[in-house]
């Protein structure tokens, strides 16, 4: 892992906004104090109940564009930071709705199929929410996480994500982690030296999705905090997603959220999350997401870092079907006292 100090772009989030500014659509977080036995009730993840749990069924239809990056991460990566280009086509301009004309959007409605006009909307919203969040974004304004002040966060957000990512390691690559007992004992018919018997394990990339849309906007300073604890390591994928569907990805070398969606990625849902599968995700948001997060369960082992109480959470979980084996929420994750002791709870 690398573990330099980086300044994040604030073009994301409003970095600036005061907490408890805007009231939660279904909880009016600003008008309650955050008392010590609000703190209290992020002590456990939420128990699941096991009739939530319903089987994938063999065979589901997947989208065969979206079924061959599926299972290889290092494709996917490449793929966005190729359309990460300053140079947007204008097929690109119009999802992104920038630099474009109606006349454009009107020949490109002729192309598409009424399918594709529905998933283009809900992208537009999704940006909409974006913008309007910051609207007016300051390129030279920059975010610094008090390294000092928040070494607890820090340090425990970092523990975290190793376990994780070793949990979830995958092939054997060179490397100085662990003595290798396969090149010990060939060692006898090579002759390779002693230093050279060592191995390490390839570490899958953790996928931290941010939720940007408005009624997030009292959680903006948490968020941005993450984020920027989240670009100092290179095992982790990082997403702004309005409402759970994703819109941007962060650019280590740009140290920003970048445009990076093309339509094809659109047709095949990917802003659903339909290129991940058999990944683990961190999501940081409240209900609004809800049907996104839930359905990408049953193929991805998910971690919700909720921002409401246990109560309408467990109300909400009733509405839509999930898989409850690979799902943890943490409720009323909405501080950085919260947010530790939730940590704390991830065996």
């Amino acid at each position: 892992m690398k573990k330099d100090t980086i300044k994040i772009n604030s073009s994301w989030r409003d970095f600036s906004v005061k907490n408890n500014i805007l009231k939660n659509k279904d909880v009016d977080i600003s008008s309650r104090k955050d008392s010590q036995s609000m703190n209290n009730d992020i002590s456990k993840p939420i128990k699941l109940n096991d009739s939530s749990e319903v089987k994938r069924i063999k065979g589901a239809a997947t989208p065969p564009s979206a079924s061959k990056f599926q299972h290889n991460q290092k494709l996917i990566v490449e793929k966005f930071k190729k359309q990460s280009t300053k140079n947007m086509s204008k097929v690109q301009n119009i999802m992104y709705m920038s630099d474009y004309s109606y006349a454009d959007l009107e020949e490109l409605e002729q192309e598409l199929s009424e399918q594709d006009e529905i998933k283009l909307g809900k992208f537009h919203q999704a940006i909409d929410m974006y913008r309007n969040l910051n609207p007016n974004p300051s390129k030279g304004s920059k975010f610094k996480l008090d390294l000092t002040g928040d070494r607890r966060l820090s340090g425990d957000f970092a523990r975290i994500i190793s376990k994780i990512a070793e949990d979830n390691s995958g092939n054997i690559i060179d490397g100085n982690d662990f003595w290798d007992m396969n090149k010990l004992i060939s060692r006898v018919v090579d002759n390779r030296s002693i230093i050279n018997c060592k191995s390490s394990r390839e570490l899958e990339s953790i996928i931290i999705i941010l939720d940007s849309s408005p009624s997030c906007k009292s959680y903006a300073r948490l968020y941005s905090e993450l984020a920027s604890i989240s670009a100092t390591y290179n095992d982790i994928e990082m997403y702004n997603a309005p409402n759970g569907r994703i819109t941007h990805r962060y650019d280590t070398r740009k140290k920003d959220f970048v445009k990076f969606m093309n339509l094809d990625d659109l047709r095949n849902d990917a802003s659903t999350w339909s290129y991940f599968k058999n990944r683990v995700i961190m999501f940081f948001g409240d209900n609004d997401g809800s049907r996104i997060v839930l359905n990408n369960t049953f193929k991805n082992k998910i971690y919700w870092f909720h921002t409401l109480q246990e109560d309408m959470i467990k109300y909400e979980l009733k509405n839509y079907k999930h898989n409850s084996a690979n799902l943890k929420v943490f409720p009323y994750v909405i501080n950085k006292q919260n947010f530790i002791k939730a940590m704390k709870m991830i065996k």
